[in-house]
């Protein structure tokens, strides 16, 4: 087991997909739900978007109200203001009741752009939880791409079983090497060092299994 020297392969594409079939087609479904998820929260953000932004309607029309009670009341101003000798007595409660319809315009137009406001960020907010699912499918997808190219070319380089079946030891779920110790009635520590035959190539195999490699 010590003696064997291990060569890495070239370079290769990158290995995209599993080649047993099973797994391969559980990453091209994987693969399609993720794309259809950023499909859906683009959707789902301008949908949730344009919902609450209905809510600013009527902001809009007590700010466009506002302004134009505002302006008409204060057009009549100037006018009366024009008379003489009484125009500014005249004036000032127009002035007055025009500066209360400009509040009422700023107060209108502020809650339109208050719900505006929030409707963009319950679109994103909205958007973001498909989003995480689909940044948690595409970081687990490039570590088993990276992991699997770099095991191709090992196993092309003609890498020893017990390199794989060590990796097995140290990334495989234990339930998975008790059931190939209990099978083969060994530990499966001290097999690995004394290099069983049956239970280096089945710790092996489960590795090759979990990255793809035939």
């Amino acid at each position: 087991m010590g003696g064997r020297t291990t060569s890495v392969a070239p370079r290769t594409a990158p290995v995209l997909y599993s080649a047993r079939t099973g797994q391969g087609l559980r990453q091209i479904i994987g693969d399609l739900i993720a794309v259809g998820l950023v499909w859906w929260a683009v959707r789902l953000q301008g949908w949730v978007d344009e919902q609450v932004s209905k809510l600013a309607a009527p902001g809009e029309q007590l700010a466009s109200a506002g302004n134009g009670f505002s302006g008409g009341l204060s057009s009549a101003g100037r006018q009366v203001g024009r008379i003489p000798g009484v125009g500014d007595d005249l004036k000032e409660p127009f002035d007055r009741a025009a500066g209360a319809g400009q509040q009422v315009a700023e107060a209108g137009q502020s809650l339109h752009d208050t719900i505006e406001r929030t409707a963009t960020v319950l679109g994103l907010l909205a958007a973001a939880v498909p989003l995480i699912v689909v940044l948690w499918w595409v970081l687990r997808r490039s570590r088993w791409v990276r992991e699997a190219t770099a095991a191709r070319r090992l196993v092309r380089g003609g890498a020893d079983a017990s390199f794989f079946a060590l990796r097995a030891l140290a990334h495989q779920p234990l339930t998975e090497v008790i059931r190939v110790a209990r099978r083969l009635e060994v530990d499966p520590g001290e097999a690995w060092r004394s290099g069983h035959t049956e239970a280096v190539e089945a710790l092996a195999a489960l590795e090759l299994k979990r990255l793809g490699v035939r």
